[in-house]
């Protein structure tokens, strides 16, 4: 259909790696555009933001995919922001780039010294260890704390509930993690029971006799990617071409 996108806004498990559930995703979307928005370590109040930033962009007839992370992430402001679109089939002009911002970084990307990870002052010049170190003042661990505490996750969820309720296009939200309500987010568990499994790259690596790549990655294998593909375009037929 003429000018009907899908917009696809998390963190890595968004992203386009080990034949990404993404490509095929927006490659069987019965729409013209496609907007994928991914980085890795991002946190659940990012995406929440990106997304809310886009409602004016967002059309009655388009259809939005949301994937949450662990919601303990903690974010880290940029002193200049990142454009936040990973994948796109729309060409955006230099004038659109106020529109596709990404103001933060995840804690465990942000690197010292690292073009285009700088931060904002007075964080400007912090050592990455010092967010997860408890001797200093900027404690990450209790910020982590404070993130996944219930009253986040509660907040989280009545946002996300809103939203469902309220705007004109679909909204289906997804985690890899089991910490949100399963009546608002389909979390781990309920993605393997619809898939009938559930593969990382380190399930193959443990598999192969723990060799070759993939140690310690619990990204979706190609085979869960594709599989989760499949899920998402058998369940909404209405905006896919199966």
């Amino acid at each position: 259909m003429e000018n009907q996108k899908i917009w696809i806004i998390g963190d890595s498990f968004t992203g386009l790696q080990n034949k990404s559930w993404v490509i095929k995703t927006c490659e069987h979307f019965k729409g013209d555009k496609c907007y994928v928005s991914s980085r890795g370590s991002r946190d659940t109040q990012t995406i929440l933001d990106i997304f809310l930033r886009k409602l004016h962009l967002i059309n009655d007839n388009d259809f939005v995919i949301l994937m949450l992370p662990t919601s303990e992430r903690i974010r880290l402001p940029l002193v200049k922001p990142m454009i936040d679109i990973e994948y796109t089939n729309e060409y955006f002009l230099q004038s659109d780039r106020e529109k596709h911002l990404d103001y933060f970084i995840g804690s465990h990307q942000y690197e010292k010294d690292t073009p285009g990870k700088e931060l904002e002052y007075p964080l400007t010049g912090l050592d990455e260890n010092y967010i997860e170190n408890s001797e200093y003042e900027l404690n990450g661990n209790l910020m982590k704390i404070i993130n996944s505490s219930t009253a986040s996750i509660n907040n989280f969820t009545e946002i996300i509930k809103s939203l469902k309720s309220y705007l004109p296009f679909p909204i289906i939200v997804f985690s890899w993690t089991d910490e949100y309500p399963t009546d608002v987010v389909l979390g781990r568990t309920q993605i393997t029971s619809e898939l009938g499994f559930w593969e990382s790259l380190n399930d193959i690596y443990v598999a192969n006799g723990e060799t070759g790549p993939g140690k310690a990655d619990f990204h979706w294998s190609p085979k869960t990617n594709n599989a989760f593909a499949d899920y998402i375009i058998r369940t909404n037929p209405n905006y896919f071409n199966i």
